[in-house]
């Protein structure tokens, strides 16, 4: 054969392999590629929580459940959120049977939890819905139920120790005696037995000023304790609620900075057998037990206070003191811890003062001493006020006298004599108003005009302003003209 025909045989014999191939292949299934499982599995049913004991703050809450019946449920992953409508965050996974127990949790916050199953191709429900539980009150739910005693809210009772501290901080890992007091409720019925089982909170008069930690609930014992701490100085009360029932009894605890005042009459103890009673941010030492019952001071006002209290005040001087403060003129008697003002050299001089007595000192020892605005000669019952220009004016009824909420134990009792050395303010004029009044044998005259008020050679720095409930309670004098 020619090359042409030998080439064109070969090109149909490969032809017919090629055919007989093809049928030989196309006797079998050949298998097609499989979809991935992107299904998710259905989500877990009967989810149910419940609340285990409570030991200082610190609770467990038990999660149950039913897997789904997917034949290809692989596990349960459990979130959990202390937001409603978040899911939160994964806290357990790879759980195949139920019931799981979530642990260190603070038994009065609220908790979300949503429960989801994941397959064996890691597919995970999409169920958006949540179970919310506060563990306290699971617990209360049960207890309940099993506790028979009532709470008494006048045998229960709250108490704090020591009841004056340093205001210094928050830290909850300090335990010095001056950075927090105790607070102990003892929860009774009416048969003054202890109750246990019970939920104790406490709350404050200042609200978020103070912190107050819980040691020990009352679950057990019957007995709950607390430690009260603050940054702020002053008083704060505090009250008790034992599952509801607000106890009768409250506690105070005084919380002092350093270089800011006690109360004037405030009776402090430190660990040391000494008393002192603080008169004008100083601490005055009573030496005797006769000394403390002639004040009239009672054993149960005196504050348990730490060694840095003591130290951070003053004392206090016996001997009155004369104090001018540096570059300034004005004189100043200290009488029972309060500052008057010596407003002229003659009333110096009829004092029986002493110029080499005055010592000077900063402005701001002088301002720490409140003003001196209410005298009374000993012996006579009138009251005087002493204005900010340094002239007395007769506070002519009681109801004046409160109306500026003047309070009786601030009248200084001085010697006639002090007292006649203040001139007398006898020009007045009632806030917001433009009529000034002289005022002369206890009424009030009209004066209408500067011309009268001028010829009169009175000062026009020396009329005081007085309100409505003094102005009208002077009768009315005739005019001046």
């Amino acid at each position: 054969m020619s090359k042409k025909q030998t080439r064109k045989l070969f090109a149909i014999i490969t032809g017919l392999f090629l055919i007989s191939q093809m049928a030989f292949l196309g006797s079998f299934n050949i298998p097609q590629a499989q979809a991935a499982d992107t299904t998710p599995p259905a989500a877990p049913t009967n989810v149910k929580f419940t609340a285990l004991v409570i030991i200082i703050d610190v609770a467990s809450i038990q999660i149950s459940w039913t897997n789904p019946t997917d034949s290809d449920f692989s596990h349960i992953n459990i979130y959990r959120s202390t937001v409603s409508g978040q899911l939160g965050s994964l806290i357990y996974t790879n759980i195949t049977n139920p019931p799981k127990t979530d642990t260190e949790l603070n038994a009065y916050t609220t908790y979300y939890y949503t429960l989801r199953s994941v397959d064996t191709s890691g597919n995970e429900s999409q169920n958006t819905d949540q179970s919310s539980i506060t563990p306290s009150e699971g617990l209360e739910e049960e207890e309940e139920e099993e506790e028979e005693g009532v709470v008494s809210p006048t045998k229960s009772t709250l108490t704090a120790s020591p009841i004056a501290v340093v205001a210094e901080g928050f830290s909850p890992h300090s335990i010095h005696s001056d950075m927090h007091a105790n607070l102990i409720v003892a929860v009774r019925d009416e048969n003054n037995n202890l109750l246990s089982g019970k939920r104790v909170t406490i709350s404050s008069s200042r609200g978020s000023q103070d912190n107050i930690m819980t040691i020990s609930s009352a679950y057990f014992s019957g007995e709950a304790k607390f430690w009260v701490r603050s940054l702020v100085g002053g008083v704060s009360t505090y009250t008790a609620t034992v599952d509801g029932v607000t106890i009768t009894q409250t506690a105070q605890v005084t919380f002092i900075i350093p270089g800011i005042c006690p109360p004037d009459g405030t009776l402090i103890s430190p660990p040391s057998p000494e008393v002192y009673v603080i008169t004008n941010c100083k601490k005055k030492w009573i030496k005797t037990i006769e000394e403390f019952q002639k004040g009239g001071y009672n054993w149960s006002d005196v504050l348990e206070v730490g060694s840095p209290v003591i130290e951070a005040l003053a004392d206090y001087l016996e001997t009155a003191e004369l104090l001018r403060a540096i570059g300034h003129y004005k004189v100043y008697r200290i009488i029972d811890g309060k500052q008057l003002w010596i407003p002229t050299i003659s009333a110096f001089n009829a004092q029986g003062l002493k110029w080499e007595d005055i010592q000077e000192v900063s402005q701001a020892e002088v301002n720490q001493y409140p003003r001196a605005k209410l005298l009374q000669a000993t012996g006579d019952p009138k009251v005087y006020y002493i204005t900010e220009s340094g002239l007395k004016r007769h506070l002519i009824n009681p109801q004046v006298f409160t109306s500026y909420n003047n309070k009786w134990e601030d009248i200084v009792q001085v010697t006639p004599a002090e007292l006649n050395s203040y001139s007398d303010n006898i020009l007045i004029k009632a806030q917001g108003d433009y009529k000034v009044y002289k005022i002369e044998d206890n009424k009030k005259r009209w004066i209408k005009t500067n011309e009268a008020f001028n010829r009169l050679n009175y000062d026009w720095s020396k009329i005081a302003p007085v309100n409505t409930t003094e102005i009208n309670a002077y009768p009315i004098g005739t005019d001046i003209e």
